[in-house]
């Protein structure tokens, strides 16, 4: 089954959000890069003559501000071009202009209907945003969820 769309930047934030919100390691991963430039400003700060609680509120603003640029990052590599993406039994196939690639679906960690929109999360957090606009009926938005989810599931028992 292939369905092609254009993802705009919203469905991009929207993505995010729905990652950020369901894993536990994206937030453990972003703890421990906030604490790492924390530790980094602030020690850096100490030789600035800065007094502590200056010095405390510039680290914690240079922390957050990397979060912030992590959370821009894929607004950033945002791709207006028509989408073109394929599930099959071996995995899922996308092509954006010249760019395409292949990732199996024991590379999916899961697959998450919403209300207007089709998650297709990685075991990287990385995710695909299908949505509603991509599918010609609710049929096959139904059609889409149950093979994508059949296929993910055969690959995990193998």
């Amino acid at each position: 089954m292939i369905v092609k769309y254009r993802s705009t930047r919203a469905d991009v934030w929207r993505a995010y959000v729905h990652v950020w919100r369901h894993s536990l390691l994206l937030k453990v991963m972003q703890l421990a890069i906030f604490v790492m430039f924390f530790n980094a400003a602030y020690a850096w700060l100490q030789s600035a003559g800065l007094s502590g609680a200056s010095r405390l509120l510039l680290a914690a603003s240079i922390g957050l501000g990397v979060l912030l640029v992590g959370a821009a990052y894929p607004q950033l590599r945002f791709k207006p071009e028509e989408r073109s993406l394929g599930i099959g039994p071996a995995g899922i196939s996308t092509t954006i202009g010249k760019r395409s690639g292949v990732i199996a679906w024991a590379k999916v960690a899961r697959i998450t209907p919403t209300s207007d929109a089709v998650y297709v999360v990685g075991t990287s957090s990385n995710s695909f945003t299908v949505p509603d606009r991509a599918f010609s009926s609710p049929a096959q938005r139904q059609e889409f969820i149950a093979l994508a989810t059949q296929w993910m599931k055969e690959a995990r028992e193998r």
